[in-house]
């Protein structure tokens, strides 16, 4: 054991050993916190690294699911539009407000359009006449329907039927690709002697009188029937909607209002056929005539016939 004393001022032996044990421990103490602070930054760039990765991931994942999310939420609109379309354009309305009612119209008819009635005449330049069982002749600019007992008088068109024989006539006019055509029905007398008298009002093909169409019949089925207002295509009856009763001697209003390929039919102040679709309208004219069976009498009035296009 060495004495712990100062000797000439030298450090003991024992002295000198414990000095240099703290100096050892002074650097490992060092050495492990310097360490220490290596892991601590290591690890710290680590989760660096993976943030920025992850960060870069979704900007580039995101607005593709965006984009994703988007265009299937756009074609689910598509879809539930296509959807109501499909669903309206299949709806009927049921019934009509009464006959008697009237129509409230509230477009302003084309400057200088006239109905082509005037002047006790159907004005050629208007109207043509169906042509494929009988031929008329003109008077001027007015044309001769006698023979199938159509004139006009006083602004309106008049039917006075009186036949042994079946027998039809019809006129049209060139449609608006978008517009309303209006006008009044009076019917005094209406009788037939065998099943289905219609007088028939509506869209159809230029080159065909009710072969197929969208068409408003007043029609009696069979003799001494009521008349019925009844919405159809052609003359097969398939698929016809039948309303409420006419009552002679009243006015029935109606509007057939047309924009692009669909058109609504009002009677009165009522919606009677809902979201009719058209296919081509180039070859679509507006047909008014009447189709008796022999032994039938008609005497009906159109008057305040009126196109306005929108």
């Amino acid at each position: 054991m060495g004495c712990v004393c100062k000797v000439g001022g030298q450090l003991t032996p024992s002295l000198g050993r414990s000095y240099k044990r703290e100096a050892y421990e002074m650097s490992n103490n060092e050495s492990s916190s310097k360490g220490l602070v290596t892991i601590i930054t290591a690890i710290i760039g680590t989760v660096g690294a993976i943030a920025v990765a992850y960060f870069t991931y979704r900007g580039i994942v995101t607005p593709k699911e965006l984009e994703i999310s988007a265009t299937q939420t756009a074609e689910s609109i598509r879809a539930t539009q296509t959807a109501v379309v499909l669903s309206e354009a299949t709806k009927i309305i049921p019934s009509i407000a009464p006959i008697q009612s009237t129509l409230a119209l509230t477009n302003t008819p084309l400057p200088n359009f006239i109905s082509g009635f005037e002047n006790n005449c159907i004005n050629s330049d208007v109207w043509t006449p169906y042509t494929k069982v009988t031929s008329f002749s003109k008077n001027g600019n007015c044309w001769d329907m006698t023979s199938r007992e159509i004139s006009a008088n006083n602004n309106q068109l008049i039917f006075t039927v009186n036949n042994s024989s079946e027998q039809s006539g019809s006129i049209y006019i060139p449609l608006p690709n978008a517009g309303d055509v209006s006008f009044s029905v009076n019917i005094e007398q209406f009788k037939i002697g065998e099943p289905y008298g219609d007088l028939v009002f509506g869209l159809g093909n230029s080159n065909s009188w009710l072969q197929s169409g969208k068409f408003i019949f007043l029609r009696m089925a069979k003799p001494n029937d009521p008349i019925y207002v009844v919405y159809g295509t052609d003359v097969t009856r398939s698929g016809e909607k039948v309303f409420d009763r006419y009552e002679t001697g009243t006015s029935l209003n109606l509007s057939f209002q047309i924009d692009g390929f669909v058109m609504n039919i009002y009677a009165n102040d009522g919606k009677l056929v809902d979201s009719i679709l058209l296919s081509n309208l180039d070859n679509q004219v507006f047909w008014i005539g009447y189709r008796l069976p022999k032994n039938s009498t008609l005497l009906a009035y159109i008057s305040n016939f009126n196109v306005v296009e929108k």
